[in-house]
């Protein structure tokens, strides 16, 4: 093939991948409610283990719950990637980016601010250190169920980045570049670690945040994040052109779905282990896997995350069933539950003598964790001349000027950071 004709092609399938249907316009209820249950899923995992359940229990069942749950933290993380694909692109292509990197750099500084908080509630509980709390505080820490706040923090601060590598190049190249992060594990793994000498600690720390140097990660290392990140982009466009009403673009975005489909999921038959499938289930749901960034995490995570936002999308889009909506809360409120919620689990000692009151603690802790979520959803957006008005009008006008402030604090290197890339 001549290179005109080959950029032809590349031109032709980045021009497929460019969605016309915005989220103001036309929300994803499909893409929401996969999300939201993704982070209630995440959530009920970390009461279950604050419970002590899955220490006192073992059993199918567990295994298979928990192999459920496993998708979940690469479901909210790709997603987090169709946000920004629907709603960020859009809002930079029709000219507010500037605004689009403020609203960016806000949420990495409410993010960094929520887990700082965390580590803080972890040392007050009696379960930190004060040197852990400060490595903590200063990102060099590892913390239970809110690392993952961590993560959040660095994916922030380089969404930016990546919208603008989407909006000059298309999907395709970073398509990828993600795809080239998973081929790469076993050049990755056979960096050898750094002594453990004049800062060898924190060397090693930055390596395993990096790139996953160790081998029993609780989150996705930053390279295997992003990754993750622009196969949400990828996701969040086909479900963007799916509800538009270009039929040309609904039959790429379907192409699109197809390759992408094909893709992981040969990539996850020639990974299992078909002489123990048992034991590749049982390494998916005891998080070997994710410890190890191996790429078979990734890969049945995305066939699980391609199936779920098709079914969601038909049913929640197309169907315009309502189902899903009583669950949204939890993705509009996603920072405060990631933060507040496992600050709950925090402050609970082990109380559980058997597997039935470890299931019972653990069905109330996610009970409580979902009514503050709710509660605080709901103060946020309930109308001020309603039921607890003065409560409700104060809260509403606090929670304004915190954001408000964290806007100006971020203003001026958001300003240069979008006018380094050229999106202001």
């Amino acid at each position: 093939m001549s290179i005109r004709a080959t950029r032809r092609v590349w031109g032709r399938m980045n021009e497929a991948m460019t969605p016309k249907a915005t989220i103001g316009q036309n929300r994803l209820q499909g893409v929401d409610f996969c999300r939201s249950a993704a982070i209630l899923i995440a959530m009920f995992s970390h009461s279950m283990a604050t419970s002590g359940l899955a220490d006192l229990h073992d059993s199918p069942l567990l295994t298979s719950v928990k192999f459920l749950i496993h998708f979940a933290a690469p479901t909210f993380i790709a997603l987090f990637g169709a946000m920004l694909e629907v709603a960020y692109l859009s809002r930079i292509r029709s000219g507010q980016g500037g605004a689009a990197v403020n609203r960016l750099m806000s949420r990495a500084l409410q993010c960094y601010l929520l887990y700082a908080l965390s580590v803080l509630a972890l040392f007050v509980a009696g379960n930190n250190t004060i040197e852990g709390t400060l490595r903590g505080v200063a990102l060099f820490g590892y913390m239970p169920y809110t690392d993952i706040l961590r993560f959040y923090v660095y994916a922030l601060l380089l969404a930016p980045l990546l919208l603008a590598l989407r909006n000059r190049f298309g999907l395709a190249p970073l398509l990828i570049a993600a795809a080239l992060v998973q081929l790469a594990y076993p050049l990755l793994k056979a960096i050898p670690d750094i002594p453990e000498m004049r800062g060898g600690y924190y060397l090693n720390y930055i390596a395993n945040a990096l790139y996953g140097a160790a081998d029993a990660n609780q989150v996705p290392s930053l390279i295997h994040g992003l990754s993750l990140v622009v196969f949400g982009m990828a996701v969040g466009n086909i479900a963007s052109n799916w509800m538009s009403g270009d039929q040309a673009r609904r039959r790429g975005a379907t192409r699109l779905y197809a390759t992408l489909l094909a893709v992981t999921g040969v990539a996850t038959a020639m990974m299992w282990n078909w002489t123990a499938p048992s034991a590749t289930v049982d390494d998916l749901a005891m998080g070997v896997l994710r410890g190890l960034n191996h790429p078979l995490y990734y890969s049945s995570a995305a066939v699980g995350i391609l199936l779920a936002v098709a079914l969601g999308t038909y049913l929640l889009d197309v169907r315009k069933m309502g189902f899903g909506k009583p669950f949204l809360f939890a993705g509009r409120t996603s920072l405060f539950t990631f933060s507040f919620g496992n600050i709950l689990l925090f402050f609970i000692p082990p109380l559980a003598r058997n597997a039935g009151e470890a299931l019972a603690i653990a069905l109330v802790l996610f009970g409580l964790i979902c009514l503050q979520s709710w509660l605080f959803d709901w103060a946020k957006s309930a109308r001020p001349d309603g039921a607890g008005a003065p409560l409700v009008s104060w809260f509403q006008e606090a929670l304004r000027g915190m954001t408000a402030v964290v806007s100006r604090l971020v203003n001026g290197l958001a300003r240069n950071y979008s006018r380094m890339l050229k999106l202001a």
